[in-house]
């Protein structure tokens, strides 16, 4: 299935080609528009051709308040994570972003590097029945792609002459996004993360009126940084998870 695709009648899925690659198997996004009603059986008739399709997951996500849940949940999916999305006006910073760069391509291992062991909050990590190296691969291989080209603003920190931190930005329409930033472990609570976002504000000063950011509600470290930057809290919504017996029992964590 390479492309969106009728399931129902009433509803569709998208391949996920980046993560079935590190997955090695299909993975759908359930794509919901915000009138469609759900169903248990539609869902139920969805997993059982996913099944007969040999996909791993699929992923779906809804405003937090949204009562379509239920019927996720009564179909098999799981709730991996609450997800916060923050905004904030960008205007000309009040501290220089020194210290910050654009990365270049001799830089993109190691940001990959420090993506692979930087990231535990995310829903790939949060989910037991998926495996911790699938979802460190997907972090590196996000880095470096950022780096080589997905995103237009890819900003690094150098500590001792080496990448110590990175915040890959992009627009979105006429807004920027943060799209994945980390600080390596021996660098953390020394002020990098706050460079690496006022190097994004004054990179984007000028050109795009806002930016966002999401993570994910336990990652209270990174709220408290977005929060200190000047974000604010915009709005929420859930993440779910279902995966084929399969993937459950041949890519599960182990003990």
């Amino acid at each position: 299935m390479q492309a969106a695709q009728d399931v129902s009648t009433r509803l569709s899925v998208k391949l996920q080609a980046f993560e079935a690659e590190v997955f090695g198997a299909p993975v759908w996004g359930l794509e919901i528009e915000r009138d469609v009603a759900l169903t248990s059986r539609d869902l139920l008739r969805l997993t059982e051709q996913a099944r007969d399709d040999g996909v791993a997951l699929i992923v779906a996500r809804l405003p937090v308040d949204d009562a379509r849940s239920d019927a996720l949940s009564e179909a098999g999916f799981r709730q991996i994570e609450r997800l916060l999305t923050f905004r904030r006006d960008i205007a000309p910073p009040a501290e220089p972003a020194c210290c910050v760069t654009l990365a270049g391509p001799k830089d993109a291992e190691a940001c990959a590097a420090i993506a692979r062991r930087s990231f535990t909050f995310d829903r790939f990590h949060a989910d037991p029945q998926l495996p911790d190296a699938g979802a460190d691969e997907i972090k590196a291989r996000w880095a470096r792609n950022g780096v080589n080209g997905r995103a237009d603003a890819p900003l690094i920190v150098h500590e001792d002459g080496s990448v110590a931190g990175f915040n890959l930005c992009m627009r979105k329409g006429a807004d920027a996004v943060i799209d994945l930033i980390a600080v390596d472990a021996p660098w953390r609570a020394r002020g990098l993360g706050r460079k690496l976002i006022a190097g994004a504000l004054a990179h984007y000063a000028g050109v795009a009126p806002t930016m966002w950011v999401s993570t994910q509600e336990g990652n209270v470290i990174s709220i408290a940084l977005y929060r200190a930057a000047g974000f604010a809290f915009h709005g929420a919504a859930l993440t779910w998870h279902w995966t084929s017996r399969w993937s459950a029992q041949s890519r599960s964590k182990s003990a």
